[in-house]
């Protein structure tokens, strides 16, 4: 896979993550169960849109593909270890662990993906 393709996906993914609970936060908690404060929801949700900003204009003009890799690679990272512990410690709901998986997924393909 190349790093166009793998930043697409990440788009995609955290696109659809960060608009929904900005877009109508009671469905998104039926989902994903209650949260105490909304407000952080809120703010990961819009860190997830700068990120995917610039990834996207990263993306666009390729003019430093390392660190549309390093940013790509950490922001997955940080996310996907977030919901993996917060599942398993039970602090927040078992699905996150799906969640978890593809961000560390996207992880494992920002560092082999080709230039």
């Amino acid at each position: 896979m190349n790093l166009a393709n793998v930043a697409a996906a990440h788009i995609a993914y955290w696109l659809f993550g960060a608009i929904w609970p900005l877009a109508d936060i009671k469905s998104f908690e039926r989902v994903t169960g209650h949260k105490r404060e909304d407000w952080l929801v809120r703010t990961v949700a819009l860190l997830m849109l700068s990120v995917v900003a610039s990834l996207a204009m990263m993306s666009r003009t390729r003019r430093d593909d390392e660190a549309m890799r390093v940013l790509g690679a950490t922001s997955a990272g940080a996310l996907g270890s977030v919901a993996i512990i917060g599942s398993v410690v039970r602090r927040i709901s078992p699905l996150y662990i799906i969640d978890g998986i593809v961000d560390l997924s996207l992880v494992a393909a920002w560092l082999s993906a080709e230039d």
